[in-house]
């Protein structure tokens, strides 16, 4: 009994190890963004000498709501390694602008957290003499449902409960086979009663 026990748990054992480190397969995939895209833009934005009216863009915009996430990402391609100055802005319905967002970089990504309703504006400035070129990727996404990472700890939820059940099970045995050695053994006072 104990023995077939312990390959049963070791084999259990070894299938929740090679689950663990196997990749996981789940609907979403492993894209880092996986909820709801809503809105996007992409391109290349040319933008002329630092100092003059050319060498800044502050002209489109995404729609953000509270709970969604901001992904941007841009690339400075031409001169490469340029450094670049980029901000996000947010127009709020309520008529005020603040800036969320203040880097110069060449190469930049990050995703931000949308607190506020309003319209976010990205916005560019060449820092170089010359013209400077980048590519830009923005887009706003919306958290997935939940049920949508159910998969992955699924892997979790069976066999913690598996070995839950198992472990209850081992203490119910050793319970019901204390019982029993209990009830085998003589009482210590019968030897003294009287036998009638």
């Amino acid at each position: 009994m104990k023995r077939d026990f312990v390959r049963t748990l070791f084999a259990f054992l070894a299938t929740l190890l090679i689950l663990a480190l196997a990749p996981s397969v789940s609907a979403h995939g492993s894209t880092p963004h996986s909820g709801i895209i809503l809105e996007t833009a992409v391109g290349d934005v040319s933008l002329g000498p630092k100092g003059t009216r050319e060498a800044l863009i502050h002209q489109f915009g995404l729609t953000g709501a509270p709970g969604n996430t901001l992904a941007i990402l841009y690339t400075v391609t031409d001169p490469p390694g340029e450094n670049v100055s980029f901000s996000v802005h947010i127009h709020s319905p309520a008529g005020g602008v603040s800036e969320i967002l203040n880097e110069t970089k060449t190469f930049f990504e990050q995703d931000v957290a949308i607190v506020e309703a309003g319209y976010y504006m990205p916005q560019w400035v060449n820092l170089i003499d010359g013209n400077l070129t980048l590519h830009y990727v923005l887009y706003v996404v919306r958290p997935p449902s939940i049920w949508v990472y159910l998969p992955d700890y699924l892997w979790f939820i069976i066999p913690g409960g598996i070995l839950g059940f198992l472990g209850l099970k081992i203490l119910w045995e050793r319970r019901k086979s204390n019982r029993r050695r209990d009830d085998d053994k003589p009482d210590p006072l019968e030897p003294l009663l009287p036998k009638f």
